[in-house]
């Protein structure tokens, strides 16, 4: 298991300790994200009682197993220029590997 006991804050300060860490990240991802949500609309409740969207057979392959060809193939097919990962790698630096 992996974990992060010591982290350097926004004033270049290094904090030790779980909670401390754990507030540091907490407070980076609400600055980056922002803690209110504006882009929420409202629920249809007639869409909750429609029909299912899926026949029993797309229902029945959604539990079928998956192999190894299909993730590569699944993660390979996303474009090169979608937004990378928090390391700075995009899809396109895995596609070329």
């Amino acid at each position: 298991m992996t974990c992060i006991y010591s982290l350097k804050d926004h004033n270049d300060m290094s904090v030790e300790g779980f909670d401390a860490v754990a507030e540091i990240m907490t407070n980076y991802y609400k600055e980056l994200l922002g803690t209110h949500n504006t882009h929420r609309t409202h629920i249809d409740d007639r869409v909750i009682t429609m029909d299912p969207y899926l026949t029993i057979v797309q229902q029945i392959q959604l539990y079928k197993p998956f192999s190894d060809q299909d993730i590569k193939r699944a993660l390979l097919s996303i474009p090169n220029y979608k937004s990378p990962r928090p390391d700075g790698d995009n899809s396109g630096f895995f596609n070329a590997s």
